[in-house]
């Protein structure tokens, strides 16, 4: 394992000599976002994506070695370096090619220059060296080329991994580690995505920059204050816990025209509904008595939307704004790409509604504009960016001046999304953003303490919560099977094969690549906390750094401690796996043993339908291990 200060010396010195190639492949991308627009041609690269995308035969990469280091890049990402065998990048390159030449044949008459020998595209191979020699040597195109075409990611090879826990997700396709696929399609939350590939010279070594998990959102109101430090017109406002102040302040701010707003963490709250019997989230009201009722109705009560579901979501804070009378209303958000691999800005002029739906029903009114991570949002993508957008005259400078200070909030506190909607043009011809969706990235914790510090616990779900302060990863879902896995591509790929024998998850929960006895005994009080819900569970574990014999203790201890009745599945694999088959066997508890993943699924969903039947007539079910 490279020491940690060496990696990052030798990260900055990669990403010092590749500087030049990312912008040129930015330059490339706007150019073919450009012809995309104006459909004038389509670039190859796009067609072979297509081949690939519907080939039987998707290309896989062996890997021979994974190095996870201590180390983090100036953004506060993970680093590894993955060892790909150069035969397998020649191979490969080959293969991209002969599509190439395939598509060509079938009556391409794309760009010529696009057929893995581009010189322009900042390649600096020897041109001396044998044809074979000079394709596994350009150095960014064949690697950008096999990040558009490979559907698959093998690393069933893997000899070595160092680090806590090695999972990836491709762009969102299937991946393989060690023999199991992970959900094809969807963010691995928990595990690593593999978003960039910088090809280190002439050597077999690939960096890979792993972006992180993102888990803080702030409220409305914190959001608006970080755009009214950064000189960002909004509207007066203030928030209270507190319907009397809430009063007083609606009568500073301007008895009339007011706008009252439930600070919860959901979408929808417009039409959501409280159970104190308040209709919807987002009221007008035209004095502070109003403000003050609406306020108190609000304030102590759950509201219940589309994404709270049942559970519904705790209303502890109010804000109170000015209302702005308007005359246009627009769309602008900056996110964290991971198909362009840095920050996207993305407007319309169709502002003040669901962005999804628009974007569905019209596509064109959609503008997107890559931002170059070296260079920022200049002056000229500004305003390129508000003039597409639909801001004309002195509109066009204020609202490229807001662009350029939104995109400087994003760097600031290591966003994944700002989104402003609405923002508006008032009846005085100015320009305001009357709300702020702020994600900021959790891998950054250690750089924006005071965002963290600013988090509503209780917005999160409680066994989240608990996870969380466990060091686990947990999310609740909607099914009666719970799982406890460690590693998030394992934990995916049970998931989705508990769903292909007919069941229903209960849960997504990592433990980890190390978990102590104490984690995994935490891990079921988690699991089972709902019991009325969860009918069986799963446990699928296999043990690199994690001991078998460690995970069993721990579920030993708490199956006992919390006399569980319903069934348990274990599938152990790994380190010490005889020990914990040892120390199941004599526990003689209702924990049924399988070493076969399948037949694991199989049957936990069997013994799921068994409780689930017998709960509905109802009887009691109890389960005895044959002797």
């Amino acid at each position: 394992m490279i020491r940690a200060e060496k990696q990052v010396q030798l990260f900055d010195e990669l990403m010092e000599r590749t500087r030049s190639k990312h912008k040129i492949i930015h330059e490339l991308r706007k150019q073919q976002a450009s012809m995309e627009r104006s459909k004038d041609r389509k670039l190859t690269r796009s067609k072979v994506v297509d081949l690939a995308a519907t080939s039987e035969e998707p290309f896989k990469i062996t890997v021979a070695k994974v190095e996870i280091c201590d180390a983090i890049d100036e953004y506060g990402r993970n680093i590894a370096r993955i060892q790909v065998p150069r035969s397998v990048l020649y191979e490969n390159a080959i293969e991209i090619k002969k599509i190439d030449e395939k598509d060509d044949d079938n009556g391409d008459d794309g760009d010529d220059d696009d057929d893995g020998n581009n010189d322009d595209n900042g390649d600096n191979c020897d041109k001396d060296s044998d044809k074979g020699q000079n394709d596994v040597l350009q150095q960014h195109e064949i690697i950008h080329r096999l990040n558009k075409t490979l559907q698959l990611l093998g690393l069933g090879n893997v000899l070595h991994c160092a680090g806590p826990k090695v999972a990836y997700c491709k762009h969102g396709f299937a991946n393989e580690l060690f023999g199991r696929t992970s959900a094809a399609g969807g963010y691995t939350e928990g595990g690593w995505e593999l978003s960039e590939l910088l090809y280190c010279g002439t050597t077999n070594w690939i960096l890979a920059v792993l972006p992180t998990v993102r888990k803080l959102s702030l409220k409305e109101h914190q959001g608006i204050s970080l755009l009214k430090q950064a000189d960002i017109p909004v509207a007066p406002f203030t928030v209270s816990r507190n319907a009397d102040e809430l009063y007083e302040e609606a009568r500073k701010i301007g008895g009339k025209d007011l706008v009252v707003k439930a600070q919860v963490l959901t979408g929808g709250r417009g039409k959501g509904y409280f159970d104190s019997g308040l209709e919807g989230g987002v009221h007008l009201v035209f004095s502070p008595e109003e403000a003050r009722e609406k306020a108190s109705m609000m304030l102590g009560s759950k509201i219940f939307t589309k994404q709270t579901g049942a559970a519904g979501k705790p209303c502890d804070e109010v804000m109170i704004c000015k209302r702005l009378f308007t005359r246009r209303e627009f769309y602008f958000s900056i996110i964290m790409d991971r198909h362009t691999g840095g920050p996207v800005a993305i407007g319309s002029s169709k502002g003040g509604v669901n962005i999804e739906e628009v974007a569905a029903k019209d596509p064109k009114a959609i503008i997107k504009c890559p931002i170059n991570i070296f260079e920022g949002m200049t002056d000229a993508d500004a305003s390129s960016m508000a003039d597409r957008i639909g801001f004309k005259d002195d509109l066009k400078a204020q609202a490229a001046d807001i662009f350029r200070k939104l995109y400087n909030i994003f760097i600031k506190y290591d966003a994944t999304l700002i989104e402003i909607n609405p923002m508006v043009e008032d009846i005085n011809g100015k320009i305001y953003c009357l709300d702020c969706k702020l994600n900021v990235d959790s891998n950054a914790k250690h750089r924006q303490t005071e965002l963290y510090a600013m988090e509503d616990q209780q917005q999160r779900d409680g066994l989240e919560l608990r996870a969380a302060k466990a060091d686990l990863n947990y999310i609740r879902l909607d099914g009666n099977i719970g799982c406890m896995v460690n590693g998030a591509g394992l934990a995916m790929a049970t998931m989705d094969i508990i769903k292909l024998h007919g069941g229903d998850p209960a849960n997504f929960l990592d433990v980890g690549g190390s978990a102590t006895a104490e984690q995994v005994s935490e891990s079921f009080r988690i699991i089972t906390a709902d019991k009325d819900k969860v009918n069986a569970v799963l446990v699928n574990i296999f043990g690199g750094i994690m001991r078998c014999d460690v995970i069993a203790q721990g579920m030993i201890n708490t199956i006992n401690e919390l006399q569980l009745k319903i069934p348990v599945v274990i599938r152990l694999q790994g380190t010490h796996v005889e020990d914990a088959k040892a120390l199941i066997a004599a526990a003689n508890l209702r924990m049924i043993s399988c070493d076969d993943l399948d037949q694991a699924a199989k049957m936990a969903v069997k013994l799921s339908e068994i409780v689930q039947l017998a709960r509905s007539i109802p009887v009691d079910v109890s389960f005895e291990l044959p002797s």
